[in-house]
């Protein structure tokens, strides 16, 4: 295992130890978020604006499905971040595989039935006549390669329980830059429209898996396939499985709760016409920058905890807790007054811009103001999820 790439979490200053591991984490968000931007100016110049609101409305509908398959990924690696934290080579790789059935599983069969459904879908959300074919095309094209999302949260998700969050960031900004090439080739070179941008965005995706199994495979001695006695470690466990899912699942429905909350919001908005949804797109877009930070510290703080359990270092948990709170309160008081700051001058843009701050502001505001409540049911999720194999 690279030493220089992981990090041992059960040692030293948490407040450090944080920092240091969610910077990749942060920067890769807020380079997710640049490429998003560049991918909304390539979609809205080279096929127009009717084409970028229909991409834009698609959002809630398709982090429904991602959501909760993103929080199963993310819930699947704490017990094998505790294992890491107790150096258990066994216990490790059994986690890792069963891990990766049940998100093959869960993938293949979001992937294949909710792409299924996406017309009807979008029309309950009152999407507009104009643009419901484009939405359509976009979507499913999302929907069926969503597998490839899967296994890249789960691979990342393995790489930060070993203390790596730099590899994953790499990872992400190649495949961003990718993203951005296969946008213009398939946009303007091979005229394939929304869908060419949506078929950039999934084999990008599945470059970015490419490169983690192969880094998983050839870097990281503790994933293996038999143990020293010749025993196979990748033997389907119900057991395990059950006791992971107790763990992924619960991640996975809060994300598709809150997934629900955005779907309905976008039908209301929808119904006011493809101009106030666009500027959403946009309040949307900057609601993320400001919020991605934080739902990072979060996921630094999930790692950090199943480590130090794993170590039976329960003490360090509460003061990664208290540390993780600490940063974000800053962060949160910080980023609420830069918006305030930027919807204050929003005379001075034009009025789609000024709609989007104003909806960005509206939206960030009460978590921004009340970061450590925002902030809480993340840094519970490094607790609660570390400690629900004590029983076990």
């Amino acid at each position: 295992m690279s030493k220089k790439s992981t990090l041992d979490m059960t040692k030293g200053n948490p407040l450090p130890i944080l920092v240091r591991f969610a910077i990749p984490l942060i920067l890769g968000s807020l380079f997710q978020q640049l490429y998003s931007f560049v991918d909304t100016a390539i979609v809205g110049r080279c096929i127009g604006a009717q084409a970028l609101t229909a991409v834009g409305v698609t959002g809630s509908l398709n982090f429904l499905g991602l959501g909760f398959t993103m929080g199963c990924a993310m819930g699947f690696c704490i017990p094998f971040s505790q294992a890491v934290g107790a150096g258990n080579a066994e216990e490790v790789s059994r986690n890792f595989w069963n891990g990766l059935y049940l998100c093959l599983g869960i993938g293949l069969t979001i992937s294949l039935g909710v792409s299924l459904f996406t017309r009807p879908l979008l029309r309950m959300m009152k999407t507009p006549a104009d643009l419901l074919d484009m939405a359509v095309r976009y979507l499913t094209i999302i929907f069926v390669g969503q597998i490839t999302t899967v296994l890249y949260n789960y691979f990342a998700g393995v790489l930060r329980a070993f203390g790596d969050s730099q590899r994953p960031f790499w990872f992400l900004i190649l495949s961003s830059c990718v993203n951005v090439v296969l946008d213009l080739v398939l946009i303007l070179v091979i005229p394939l429209g929304v869908a060419g941008a949506a078929l950039a965005t999934v084999i990008s995706q599945a470059i970015s898996v490419g490169l983690c199994v192969w880094w998983l495979a050839t870097k990281m001695d503790m994933i293996r396939r038999r143990n020293d006695a010749g025993e196979p470690l990748t033997t389907v466990s119900t057991s395990r499985m059950k006791k992971i899912c107790v763990v992924g699942m619960p991640l996975g429905l809060e994300y598709s709760v809150c997934s629900i909350g955005n779907v309905v919001l976008q039908s209301s908005i929808n119904s006011l016409g493809s101009v106030v949804a666009a500027a959403h797109v946009c309040g949307e877009k900057i609601r993320a920058i400001a919020t991605l930070p934080v739902e990072s510290l979060g996921t630094a703080v999930a790692t950090y905890a199943g480590q130090n359990y794993g170590a039976k270092r329960i003490d360090r948990i509460k003061d990664g807790i208290k540390a993780g709170l600490t940063i974000v309160a800053v962060y949160s008081a910080v980023a609420w007054a830069a918006l305030l700051v930027l919807n204050l001058m929003s005379p001075l843009w034009n009025e789609k811009i000024g709609i989007a701050l104003n909806a960005a502001l509206v939206i960030v505001s009460a978590p921004m103001v009340c970061s450590n409540f925002y902030a809480l049911p993340l840094f519970l999720w490094g607790m609660l999820l570390a400690a629900a194999f004590k029983k076990n």
